[in-house]
């Protein structure tokens, strides 16, 4: 398994970053029964040869340009080095190859997964078809329990890495057709991730060593399991789930060094305070200080909000960012605020 890294609007996998894609085809691959070695794009640029194998597993999936401290995401010319100088099955997936501009672009592999590649790669390990699909609510939570050794073979383990934990899929604003820049809404309905195989995935982690994480795979972590999803572009944060599943992520790693998160809407922040209040002082409570919600205020242009179809007004941002210095304006351990927009 090669990993080109992940860059999305809702994952990270960039080091020091380990994606959550990356666990997942790791743990299809494990659970049909397949020993696999992994190396990153880094390791390979450094002089690593790839490894004498039956199948190449390649993971390319930046979509989002962006400037980077360490690593670079894997470019479409080495994706088609690698598979020239590989003489077995090459199987390519992530958002790169998702949103890939033609039908020719990967033509160097015998497989490209624009859905998960995961489940395209456990079609190709247990014997089944090398069907492109979405993996299952039961395949995700086996896979990412079956994953999660991984993270000791990547070459920032144990420190400075951060492992990315899914909670969910897609935008609640998918039947609008959400930011026009975003990807997430392209999935469709969103799915939530039940806390109990968040938190199961979590202890796993830290079992293997992890310390630190990040829970991502979310437009809006105030949308998790929210009420009036499809319903409305605002549902109504569930308090009680925010605190079930931060709670128990706290227990599954007790000593933990980082807990921190992805994006937040401030629209739904801002439509409903009561209830967004008390889901941040959970937040703030449980992650580690240091802590940054995405608030993605693109512009307080009203053209450009309404050309983009962007997610809120700079009302509602200001809103959303007094009450986040509000609640999680006090310093942590570490010097910084526990909380901030």
């Amino acid at each position: 398994m090669l990993d080109g890294y992940v860059d999305e609007p809702s994952m990270l996998g960039v080091p020091p970053y380990l994606s959550p894609l990356a666990r997942y085809s790791y743990g299809a691959l494990r659970a049909a029964g397949w020993t696999v070695d992994y190396l990153t794009i880094d390791q390979l640029r450094d002089g690593a040869r790839l490894p004498n194998a039956d199948m190449l597993s390649v993971i390319h999936g930046a979509i989002v340009p962006g400037k980077y401290l360490r690593g670079m995401p894997m470019s479409a010319r080495e994706a088609a080095s690698v598979a020239r100088s590989f003489a077995g099955t090459k199987v390519i997936g992530g958002a790169a190859v998702r949103f890939a501009g033609g039908a020719d672009e990967f033509a160097d592999y015998d497989f490209a997964a624009k859905k998960d590649l995961d489940a395209m790669l456990w079609g190709l390990a247990s014997g089944d078809d090398a069907e492109d699909r979405w993996r299952t609510p039961k395949e995700w939570s086996r896979w990412a329990l079956a994953g999660a050794e991984l993270a000791a073979s990547h070459p920032d383990f144990p420190q400075p890495l951060v492992a990315e934990a899914d909670t969910s899929r897609g935008c609640v604003r998918y039947f609008c057709g959400g930011c026009s820049f975003c990807s997430e809404p392209s999935y469709g309905e969103p799915y939530f991730r039940p806390p109990e195989e968040i938190i199961a995935e979590i202890c796993a982690l830290a079992k293997v060593g992890v310390e630190n994480f990040r829970l991502g795979g979310q437009a809006c972590i105030y949308s998790y399991m929210a009420g009036g999803v499809g319903e409305t572009e605002t549902p109504t944060p569930n308090v009680k789930a925010l605190k079930q599943l931060f709670e128990g992520v706290r227990r599954a790693a007790p000593n933990l060094k980082v807990l921190h998160l992805d994006n937040a809407n401030p629209a739904v922040i801002a439509a409903h305070p009561g209830e967004s209040r008390a889901a941040t002082e959970i937040l703030a409570e449980h992650c580690t200080s240091g802590n940054v919600l995405a608030l993605g205020m693109e512009s307080a242009d009203p053209a450009v909000i309404e050309a983009n179809n962007l997610n809120a007004t700079p009302e509602q941002v200001s809103f959303a960012v007094k009450m986040l210095n509000e609640v999680g304006g006090r310093r942590g351990e570490n010097g910084l605020p526990a909380l901030l927009p």
